[in-house]
């Protein structure tokens, strides 16, 4: 086998019906192409998965597990991606993103991914320790909490250092919102979790011993002081390495920007309460950091007293926003108990907040009552009623918590029918793109490239995908635009893309920061130290981390090039599953519903001019008026093997950029 530095060099393929693990040579042309990460996962998947299959929790489908491929090797890099060919949470492709210890310990034993097949007769783990690789008996940890999960594999190895990646009962009883997790490091959004229940997958333990073999140590040690230097004097370091993502709560409140109950924005009194110096003062512990990270964002934090007494940690704005003013509530301590026991039970915060919120707004409206949620009230602000919901969720507790744990839309058609009424009249209280609801964001409001980018998403409504906000271009020189090449930044000024209500042009930032993105997750860069959060590590940078990691010479184009390649990919899978121009807009109610106060009322989506910047969008990426890649497109990327499956399928046929 040739030679491979960065790249542990092997794929392990575990097929659980024949209780077997194999190890694939990973063949350097492919890595070359996709990266590592998610950019492996995404191919691998198209290439296994048969689209006929429709069950989430159907054997057939497959789950992949890939640290990115500088993972373990340099600064700022621990992020793994967990992908699903199909997702319980959209019936469509699917993954999630967690920075972790996992990555690295996997590196670190040779391996570039982990892919499952199939079903195990009985509940398993599976143990990687170096060469030694082999599915065992979870049977003992059955119904076991994820943080249970984790402190009994280590006793039993006799290894306090090994790290693991869990399901909780949630993933277990096969919720559509279950995750995996390395204790509260979360692989969120597309219920991963569910589909490894399915599997029988417990947990996966990994031990590292060999390190990575780096090709150029000399200019590795040069790239890391450089970017350790930008990340220290970046615009946002003093913020997120004092009080984590949990910040942006007080910014957007301050700006006129914070979400609150459920996307209405009405005013939540008292939402100081759940601001992050409150959370730092009353109960922080320390801030802690992800395997290589010089940012530090991660609160540790223990309520010692009371009904909702708790310790965990990863408080980040997604829990505190997403159960505090989108939920219409401000008791902090209350957040906290509910983080810790989401982490526990192998859940998802982003989708099951917004799944209660709507409930509650269901509830405000009068579109449901105690008769359909076995006697919960779901009230504006009731924190008991949430834990109480939530742990029904996990368990399929009842007709509402079995419900429920189908997705909401099942549930939403479950109301439907019994109250004979559209099933649309429920599901536009849904912010939600391709069946991912929405994190807490609003697309009225974080500009036009943010609204295009959630559209266009190839998992769902996400603002981990592209553009969170077009805040980051509003600068009168390029060189103020942090993490983007210069000329690139120059061109975005000179299209007048700073003004964040602009619809021309943004599809060309848009198109960028989606590739962008794609090589960040494929390299395990964690985008807080990223363009995409108005950080300077850039593109350039990260071509200097990976020549000196692998001995490759990578152009930041050639990076670019490579993650255009990985969302065609994902298109085209996409488009394999259905999805079609239609799929792309954002939530209905942004288009018909103004902000209703505060700084910024009367924003409102325009539906003509963004139907107009969709089909630029579409011209620009070289996709038909569909969203499908063009048969040249895939082409110029090398994926003629996708062009000729999705001419098999008679998906697309040979047109110019831009016709239907």
């Amino acid at each position: 086998m040739l030679r491979m530095y960065g790249w542990g060099g092997y794929i392990l393929k575990a097929y659980l019906t024949d209780a077997k693990v194999i190890k694939d040579p990973l063949s350097l042309e492919f890595a070359r192409a996709f990266l590592g990460g998610r950019g492996f996962n995404s191919k691998i998947i198209y290439d296994g998965f048969d689209p006929s299959v429709t069950d989430p929790f159907s054997p057939k489908n497959i789950v992949a597990i890939s640290p990115g491929s500088l993972c373990g090797n340099t600064l700022s890099a621990s992020r793994i991606c967990v992908s699903v060919a199909r997702s319980p949470v959209t019936r469509v492709f699917g993954d999630g993103n967690l920075g972790s210890y996992f990555g690295g310990e996997l590196k670190w034993a040779g391996y570039d991914s982990i892919v499952f097949y199939g079903k195990a007769k009985d509940l398993v783990y599976l143990r990687i320790e170096d060469d030694r690789v082999e599915l065992r008996d979870a049977r003992h940890l059955k119904g076991k909490m994820v943080s249970e999960t984790d402190a009994i594999l280590k006793e039993e190895l006799g290894d306090p250092d090994a790290r693991v990646i869990a399901i909780g009962p949630a993933g277990e009883n096969q919720v559509a919102s279950a995750i995996p997790l390395e204790l509260h490091r979360a692989a969120g959004a597309c219920g991963t979790g569910g589909v490894l229940g399915s599997k029988n997958v417990k947990a996966i333990v990994v031990r590292g011993t060999r390190g990575s073999k780096i090709a150029r140590p000399n200019d590795l040690k040069e790239a890391f002081k450089k970017v350790h230097k930008k990340l220290l004097s970046g615009p946002h370091y003093p913020m997120f390495s004092t009080y984590g993502s949990a910040s942006l709560l007080d910014l957007f409140n301050e700006s006129g920007m914070l979400p609150t109950y459920n996307w209405q924005d009405r005013e939540v009194e008292g939402v100081e309460k759940v601001y992050s110096t409150e959370l730092k003062e009353k109960y922080g512990l320390k801030m802690v950091a992800c395997l290589g990270c010089a940012v530090h964002c991660e609160h540790y934090y223990v309520v010692k007293e009371g009904p909702y007494a708790t310790k965990g940690a990863g408080a980040e704005y997604e829990v505190t926003c997403g159960f505090g003013p989108r939920a219409g509530g401000v008791k902090l301590d209350a957040i906290l108990y509910i983080n810790t026991l989401l982490n526990d039970l192998g859940l998802d915060v982003v989708q099951v907040s917004n799944w209660i919120n709507t409930m509650r707004h269901w509830w405000q409206d009068g579109l449901i009552d105690e008769s359909d949620t076995d006697g919960l009230v779901f009230e504006w602000g009731d924190y008991d009623s949430t834990i109480e919901a939530i742990r029904r969720l996990a368990y399929r507790k009842g007709k509402f918590g079995n419900s429920l744990a189908g997705n909401i839309f099942t549930f939403a058609r479950s109301i439907a029918d019994k109250k004979k009424i559209p099933v649309e009249k429920l599901t536009r209280y849904l912010i939600q793109i391709k069946g991912m609801t929405q994190s807490s964001g609003d697309n009225r409001l974080m500009g036009i490239g943010a609204a295009l980018s959630h559209g266009t998403s190839t998992r769902g409504s996400d603002h981990l995908r592209g553009v969170n906000t077009d805040i980051w271009l509003q600068q009168e020189k390029a060189e103020d635009i942090w993490g983007i090449p210069r000329e690139v930044a120059q061109r975005f000024l000179d299209l007048g893309l700073s003004d964040m209500n602009r619809y021309e042009g943004k599809e060309e930032y848009v198109a960028f920061m989606e590739d962008y993105c794609a090589v960040t997750d494929s390299l395990g860069i964690c985008k807080r130290h990223t363009a995409w959060e108005g950080m300077g590590l850039g593109l350039e940078e990260m071509a200097e981390y990976l020549n000196a990691v692998t001995g490759m010479n990578y152009t930041w184009k050639d990076l670019r090039k490579c993650g255009t390649r990985i969302y065609n990919v994902e298109r085209a899978m996409q488009a394999r599953y259905g999805l079609r121009r239609k799929d792309d807009f954002p939530p209905v109610r942004f288009f018909e519903e103004p902000v209703p106060s505060g700084p910024l009322k009367g924003a409102i989506l325009d539906r003509k001019k963004f139907d107009k910047l969709l089909s630029a969008y579409y011209r620009h990426r070289g996709w038909n008026e569909e969203g499908i890649p063009l048969e040249e497109t895939l082409k110029d990327l090398g994926l003629e093997d996708i062009s000729r499956d999705l001419k098999k399928r008679k998906i697309i046929q040979t047109k110019k950029a831009g016709t239907r």
